[in-house]
């Protein structure tokens, strides 16, 4: 179901939901290769934490948010159903308030930016694909017979 967090709509699927005597556990089953980065707390070197741990933070959000249940999310659990070096691996993570505030406040920000059309610049080579898609909605022109006049008419007819 969609909900909001601090007027930020909010939805998500849990894999895994274990009820407990006053409180819950969220499981989320991951496929691929494991990865230490992704599970990381916020750190100096990746100040916004790794995916999985946001992933695990935005849950808690998300169940504190949806008032159908008083549930209250004590820790998250990545489960990895690959082994990694003939092992199956999993990681257990104890949720806080700051972390949930900190992941939280990311939220609202990615958020604002999203709909004041402010995004990350990227590269900003004129060549680059990926720049132009996100910032044009449009492929670059590569095509060498095409003379540098005409591709600037071609980019102008689009923007």
């Amino acid at each position: 179901p969609i909900t909001e967090y601090k007027g930020v709509p909010i939805s998500g699927k849990l894999d895994r939901l274990n009820i407990y005597d006053g409180y819950i556990t969220v499981t989320d089953y991951k496929t691929g290769r494991y990865d230490t980065q992704k599970l990381k707390n916020p750190d100096d070197k990746n100040p916004e934490g790794g995916d999985y741990w946001r992933q695990i933070m935005f849950y808690k959000l998300l169940l504190d948010a949806d008032k159908r249940n008083n549930y209250i999310l004590k820790n998250g659990i990545m489960d990895f159903i690959e082994k990694d070096k003939d092992q199956y691996r999993r990681k257990d993570f104890s949720i806080s308030t700051q972390e949930t505030e900190f992941v939280g406040d990311q939220l609202v920000q990615a958020y604002k930016d999203i709909k004041n059309h402010v995004f990350t610049p990227g590269c900003e080579d004129e060549k680059c694909r990926w720049c132009n898609f996100v910032t044009r909605n449009m492929p670059v022109i590569t095509d060498p017979d095409i003379e540098a006049e005409d591709e600037t008419l071609i980019l102008s007819e689009n923007d």
